[in-house]
């Protein structure tokens, strides 16, 4: 038997709330990114959310408004 001495431990390198949040949202970013079907989806998404927003530029006539002549005659 060999007499070492007490056993070392190296340190962990300390990672700041901050970083460990930005390193989850990169990893989750690639993983997504990877899946088509996601990306696609997000894209989708984003769409109707801008024709929502966009919605009175779109159609700048009233919904409530109805051309009910043609129906009357």
């Amino acid at each position: 038997m060999s007499n070492e001495g007490p056993a070392t431990i190296e340190a962990a390198t300390v990672v700041k709330p901050q970083d460990a949040r930005l390193q989850m949202f990169g990893e989750f970013w690639h993983y997504f990114s990877v899946n088509k079907g996601a990306v696609i989806g997000l894209f989708v998404f984003a769409l109707l959310i801008l024709i929502a927003i966009f919605a009175p530029l779109l159609a700048p006539h009233s919904p409530d408004d109805q051309f009910r002549d043609f129906f009357l005659t």
